[in-house]
C-alpha cells in the first residue's frame, strides 16, 4: 500500500512539474538586448511615483516663449476639422464598441475588435487592418514591419518635398491589455491605453494629408508595448541600422483621461536625453502661440519616471530624440481604470482629448516645417 501510495505521489509531483514547465515555456520572455534593457514594471502604475513625488517642484528649463510666429489659416482649418463626433465614433470601433468592416482579399468583411491583446490574431488581422485603411482612404501609403512571425507594426507616411532626408515620427501602440499581460486575453478595452493615441495618430494624420512638410512623416502604430515594448525596439532597432535620421518622436501613450482641475498634461523628455527636451519647447511655443484654441497646458514633467514605461523609450535607446506625451499622471489623476475593462471610451474626458488632438497638429505643422 505504501508503494502505490508513493509511486501515486510520484506520479502527482511529475504531472504538476510538466504542466509548470508548460505553462513557462508558453510564456512569451523578453529577449535579452543590451541595447533595450526590460521594460518597467507597469502591472500596478504606468509611472515612477517614487520619481514624480522627489521630483514634482524641481526646477523646470526655462523656454523662450517669445516672437511666437503668427497664427496659420491652415492650422486654424485643420482645427475645425477635428470632429468630436467622429472622434468618438473611432474610438468606440478601434475599442469594441462598435463594429468594423475591412476588405479581405477582396470581400468585405465585417467584425468586431473584441481584443486588442498582443497574442490575439484579432490584433493583427481585423484591428489594425481597420487602422491601416483608415490611413489609406485618408491618401497615405502605408506598410506593415513585420518583425516575428505573423506580428508586425503599422506605418503610415505623409512624403516630404524632398529636399531633406530626415523624418518624424509620431507614435502610439495598438495593442491593449486587461491586466493579464501575458496570456491571449479574450477581451481587451483599452480605450485611454492606447486607443486614444492610435486615433490620435489618425486625426493628426487628416489634418496633415494636404499639407507641404519639408520632412517625411511616419505615423507608426506599435504592437507588443504590454510585453516589453518589443514592437518599437525592433522597428528603431532597423531604421538606426538603415542609417535613418529622426528630427524627433513623440509618443502619445494614455491621453483621454483626466479628472482634476486645470487641463495639465504631461510631457516627458528623460531629462533632456539625446536633446529631447527641444521636442517639449516645440510644443510649448505651439500651444503658446495657438493659446486661444488649445486649452490643454503641456507640462515639463523633466525626469525619468517614463524612461522604461513606454515605446520612446526604444527610440532613446537607438540615440534619437523622444518625447512622451501623456496625461497628467500624478496621484491625484492617475486613471483608476488603467489595465482593466473598465477602461472605455465613456470614462475619457472628450473635450480635453479633442485639445491634445489639436495641439498635436500644431506642433506637428509647426516641426516638420510646412511650407
Amino acid at each position: 500500500m505504501l508503494t502505490i501510495f508513493l509511486i501515486g505521489l510520484l506520479f502527482v509531483a511529475m504531472l504538476v512539474s510538466f504542466s509548470l514547465s508548460a505553462l513557462y515555456a508558453s510564456r512569451p520572455r523578453e529577449k535579452s538586448n543590451p541595447l533595450h534593457p526590460p521594460k518597467a514594471d507597469t502591472s500596478h502604475c504606468k509611472y515612477d511615483r517614487e520619481i514624480q513625488r522627489r521630483t514634482q517642484f524641481a526646477p523646470r528649463p526655462e523656454v523662450d516663449l517669445s516672437n511666437l510666429p503668427p497664427k496659420d489659416a491652415r492650422v486654424l482649418a485643420a482645427f475645425r476639422g477635428v470632429n468630436q463626433d467622429r472622434v468618438v465614433e473611432n474610438l468606440r470601433k478601434f475599442t469594441g464598441e462598435l463594429p468594423v468592416t475591412i476588405t479581405r482579399d477582396g470581400k468585405q468583411v465585417t467584425g468586431t475588435i473584441v481584443t486588442r491583446s498582443s497574442h490575439s490574431k484579432e490584433l493583427y488581422e481585423l484591428a489594425l487592418p481597420w487602422l491601416e485603411q483608415e490611413f489609406q482612404a485618408l491618401g497615405l501609403t502605408t506598410k506593415r514591419h513585420v518583425y516575428s512571425k505573423g506580428v508586425y507594426n503599422l506605418i503610415a507616411t505623409i512624403p516630404g518635398d524632398g529636399t531633406s532626408k530626415k523624418r518624424i515620427t509620431y507614435s502610439a501602440h495598438g495593442d491593449a491589455t486587461a491586466g493579464d499581460t501575458w496570456r491571449n486575453e479574450r477581451k481587451t478595452t483599452g480605450a485611454d491605453d492606447d486607443a486614444s493615441g492610435s486615433i490620435l495618430l489618425l486625426e493628426n494624420a487628416r489634418a496633415m494629408k494636404d499639407m507641404k512638410p519639408k520632412y517625411d512623416i511616419d505615423f507608426a502604430v506599435f504592437t507588443m508595448e504590454e510585453q516589453g515594448l518589443e514592437g518599437s525596439a525592433a522597428y528603431f532597432d532597423k531604421i538606426k541600422a538603415e542609417g535613418v535620421q529622426l528630427v524627433g518622436v513623440y509618443q502619445f501613450d494614455m491621453v483621454g483621461y483626466h479628472s482634476t482641475e486645470g487641463n495639465r498634461f504631461d510631457v516627458h523628455d528623460a531629462e533632456n536625453e539625446n536633446g529631447s527636451h527641444r521636442l517639449y519647447e516645440v510644443t510649448a511655443r505651439a500651444q503658446a502661440q495657438y493659446a486661444e484654441e488649445i486649452e490643454v497646458v503641456p507640462y515639463d514633467v523633466h525626469n525619468t519616471e517614463m524612461r522604461r514605461r513606454s515605446d520612446h523609450s526604444s527610440a532613446l535607446d537607438c540615440g534619437y530624440p523622444a518625447v512622451m506625451f501623456s496625461e497628467e499622471f500624478t496621484d491625484a489623476a492617475f486613471n483608476p481604470y488603467y489595465h482593466s475593462l473598465k477602461d472605455t471610451v465613456d470614462k475619457m474626458n472628450i473635450p480635453y482629448y479633442t485639445g491634445i488632438i489639436k495641439l498635436g497638429i500644431a506642433t506637428l505643422f509647426n516641426l516638420s516645417e510646412v511650407r
